[in-house]
């Protein structure tokens, strides 16, 4: 329901103020409507994503974002999310260089 009503597709998945995985739109997809009523978050969640640090350069979300053919990237620093990076951020990042 979150994602429909936020129109976003995928959301950082925290227990006790770590990162434990990502569960995106496409991972609901996967599982019939019938079963989705008894299913919890971690069933469907991918475990263990690939993170960057805030000090990261925007190339590596890139290559993240393109060689896992995933939409977002959580940003961690100590263990604590403390953001995330979607294809969409870096799109517009891009396309904001090349309008200079």
């Amino acid at each position: 329901e979150m994602m429909y009503e936020t129109k976003h597709l995928g959301f950082p998945v925290v227990e006790r103020g770590s990162l434990v995985g990502i569960v995106a739109l496409a991972d609901v997809h996967k599982i019939s409507p019938a079963d989705r009523e008894a299913m919890q978050v971690r069933d469907v969640m991918t475990k263990n994503p690939t993170t960057l640090p805030p000090s990261a350069p925007l190339i590596d979300a890139l290559r993240i974002i393109t060689g896992q053919n995933i939409g977002r990237v959580p940003v961690v620093a100590d263990d604590t999310l403390v953001g995330i990076v979607t294809r969409t951020d870096v799109l517009r990042v891009m396309e904001l260089r090349e309008e200079r």
